[in-house]
């Protein structure tokens, strides 16, 4: 294990201008963002964990242990997906609470898990058996490289928050990765997934376990994306970031999710690599994409056939689709590049998306959602069944579940770490990004110990005391960010 694969936080990088501070450092202690962990703690995992048992897509991973797919999986091609997405939240909160029933529910989760893995490491429960299509068949659609991505994150955030644990899937993360590797490298199958992910996913794990092939791995899929290896669909390679090389792209475009994924993935590459020119074109693309393509509440994605971006300056407030998942990919762009340059204006845009997108997703007691998050509204619309996953963009008003149910799970991991986007460190000292109810304690490189308390009924009023802790002798500074 690398150094820095024991601290609590999603990214960590090996440089740049400033460093994350993980959750054993910060913690939310009250107001708006902690009232949101809580009922996300307490209501929505559990919320999450009955819908996949009941919708059976972690059945999917029982029959394929017995032996008897295809015959009884349920849910889309993507489903493996989110139980992945539902383990790293789970990782996330155990870190945050230690709370003994989620790390029960987390141990008997990785088991079925871990019992549909092949022997080869290959896992996902929609391809590769008899009477299924065979594996890496269906590159555009297919979605299995997403949900290995995702199954890399979640082992990354277990081994962050419990380092050492005994459960294993640390262990069968590994393993799928180095089938992807031995699968998709050099030598291997020359293409790449319709849905990233998978780049910035590696990049951590690589991080995290000192591994360089899988960070090798990842920037051979960025290089190979955008020179046309996906097919043609309805919507253009465009839809997929296939029809232009990621260096000479110069704004976000198509499916907004698969976008800001990528981006992300992009700039964990450049700065692993320490590529210049390929960070520059992502600084380009984010500069862009937020001056023309992203709406005042910092939701992107303006299609609905797509879930895309529009050309720029095509931002309806009625028919913005602003998906929640577009949100959540949005803040892993701007906080990756926030680490790399240090400029406050990722954090402005954070701040707009974590406010107007990402918390307004659950509804307040945590159990249902919106999936797109349109600006305006003409008529309330119907309510949804309680006991039926919704269309994606079918209802105006939130629903329990969906049968795209990409953006709980996505909501639930981003609150379960969000103290880990609040502040960051250099040589010098600290700095806060984001305003809330917080201490924040660090020891700096050099030893220096500093700590400051927050106070604030942010956003609620705009007053703010931060008082300084520490009682270092040595001096040290405290940047604080000045919301736009």
């Amino acid at each position: 294990m690398t150094m820095s694969a024991f601290m609590a936080a999603p990214v960590l990088p090996v440089r740049g201008r400033l460093r994350p501070l993980g959750l054993d450092d910060v913690r939310i202690t009250g107001g708006f963002w902690a009232e949101r962990q809580s009922v996300n703690a307490t209501a929505t995992l559990a919320h999450i964990e009955h819908w996949l048992e009941r919708a059976g897509w972690l059945g999917n991973f029982d029959l394929a242990a017995r032996g008897e797919l295809p015959g009884g999986r349920r849910g889309r091609e993507f489903s493996d997906s989110e139980i992945y997405k539902f383990l790293e939240a789970l990782a996330w909160e155990i870190g945050r609470s230690a709370d003994a029933g989620l790390e029960s529910s987390f141990r008997r989760i990785v088991r079925r898990v871990a019992a549909a893995q092949e022997s080869d490491g290959y896992l996902n429960t929609k391809f590769g058996r008899p009477g299924q299509a065979p594996r890496w068949s269906d590159l555009e659609w297919g979605h299995e490289l997403y949900c290995v991505g995702h199954l890399l994150q979640a082992a990354v955030a277990r081994a962050r928050t419990r380092p050492g644990a005994d459960d294993g899937l640390l262990e069968v993360a590994c393993r799928a990765a180095d089938n992807v590797c031995a699968t998709f490298g050099p030598d291997g199958i020359d293409g790449v997934c319709g849905h990233p992910v998978i780049e910035t996913a590696l990049v951590e794990l690589a991080r995290t376990t000192g591994e360089d092939r899988y960070l090798a791995q990842a920037a051979l899929f960025v290089d190979r994306r955008g020179h046309g290896r996906l097919g043609d669909v309805e919507f253009g390679r465009e839809y997929f970031q296939d029809e232009r090389p990621v260096r000479e792209a110069t704004v976000l475009r198509g499916h907004a999710v698969r976008a800001n994924y990528l981006a992300a993935g992009v700039v964990d590459v450049a700065v692993e690599l320490k590529d210049a020119g390929l960070l520059e074109a992502a600084r380009n693309q984010w500069s862009n994409t937020v001056a023309s393509r992203t709406y005042v509440t910092g939701g992107q994605g303006s299609r609905h056939q797509d879930e895309a971006f529009g050309e720029d300056w095509v931002l309806p407030p009625d028919r913005a689709y602003s998906e929640t998942c577009a949100g959540v990919g949005s803040v892993m762009f701007a906080w990756r590049l926030l680490l790399a340059d240090g400029d406050p204006r990722y954090a402005d845009l954070i701040e707009r998306t974590l406010f107007n997108v990402v918390s307004t997703s659950p509804a307040a007691d945590g159990r249902s959602f919106f999936y797109t998050n349109t600006l305006h509204r003409r008529e309330l619309g119907t309510r949804p069944d309680a006991d039926r996953p919704s269309l994606r963009a079918a209802s105006s008003l939130r629903a329990p579940w969906f049968e795209v149910s990409c953006c709980p799970t996505n909501v639930a991991r981003t609150l379960a770490s969000l103290a880990a986007y609040v502040a960051t460190c250099d040589d010098e000292g600290l700095q806060l990004h984001q305003y809330m109810p917080a201490t924040v304690e660090h020891r700096l490189a050099d030893g220096r110990e500093v700590s400051v308390t927050v106070a604030t009924g942010y956003p609620h009023d705009g007053e703010i005391r931060v008082r300084v802790d520490s009682d270092e002798d040595r001096p040290w500074s405290l940047s604080l960010r000045v919301p736009a």
